[in-house]
């Protein structure tokens, strides 16, 4: 058994925090509400983000952040990209040295168009640095329905590490060196699935769709390669997979 912490209480970090749970791992969630929190300890449910999804009594809460990473051995990071500087611009000097950091951020700094992992670089210094990342909604996980991700480092042993502690059963990962194709994936599929949106709204029909998704993806690769990114990454779970689900 492991401490891991995830740094955020939304919904996909409640329900990577009953993945690991049901994996054995002892998970504490922070929260930057302390009354939120508390309602969460108190009704064993997540009731804005993940509602009707109860959480069993081994999910502890911490509201002093500090002191929740003291003695992890994962740090799980579900905050949006927008806040995600701040929260880890804080003091952390109780968090081990050595402690990975996995981020399940999707999307990039507005200000400075970083990737989630450059801005925890940013913030943490050397850390061992690793995305999660593919096609999950959050309430079909926390249910525990079949699920596959990919877990990227540009440290494979720490791509291997976080695949090994999160793998179960119905939550296959995969481990990954292309860290920069799995963040720019993870980012840039979004534009492609609100343009999704925009053609079954005006009802073009399938046929505009496929071609959308098609050739939205392929955009995505070119972007994704000349930034540095593995080609076969976007044909994958991160890329092509992560934007049929979206």
């Amino acid at each position: 058994m492991r401490k891991v912490v995830i740094v955020g209480d939304g919904a996909w970090g409640t329900a990577l925090a009953l993945v690991l749970e049901r994996s054995g791992q002892e998970v504490v969630i922070w929260g930057h509400d302390p009354g939120y929190l508390e309602e969460m300890r108190q009704h064993r449910e997540n009731r804005v983000f993940l509602p009707g999804v109860k959480l069993p009594a081994g999910i502890a809460f911490a509201d002093d952040l500090g002191q929740a990473v003291a003695d992890a051995g994962l740090v799980v990071n579900a905050i949006p990209s927008r806040f995600l500087r701040p929260v880890f611009s804080r003091p952390l000097p109780n968090l081990p040295p050595g402690t990975p950091v996995v981020s399940l951020t999707k999307g990039l700094e507005p200000e400075t168009l970083k990737r989630p992992s450059e801005v925890l670089a940013d913030c943490l210094g050397e850390v061992r640095l690793a995305a999660l990342s593919g096609p999950s909604h959050a309430e079909e996980v926390a249910r525990g329905l079949p699920a596959s991700l990919v877990s990227a480092s540009s440290d494979l042993a720490t791509a291997r590490q976080v695949q090994q502690m999160f793998s179960q059963p119905r939550f296959r990962v995969y481990a990954s060196a292309d860290l920069v194709g799995v963040e720019i994936a993870a980012a840039a599929k979004n534009v492609i699935a609100l343009a999704a949106g925009i053609v079954q709204g005006l009802e073009l029909g399938d046929n505009a769709l496929a071609a959308l998704a098609t050739r939205g993806m392929t955009e995505i690769a070119r972007i994704g390669v000349a930034m540095g990114g593995d080609p076969r990454t976007f044909s994958g779970l991160a890329g092509i997979g992560d934007l049929i689900t979206t």
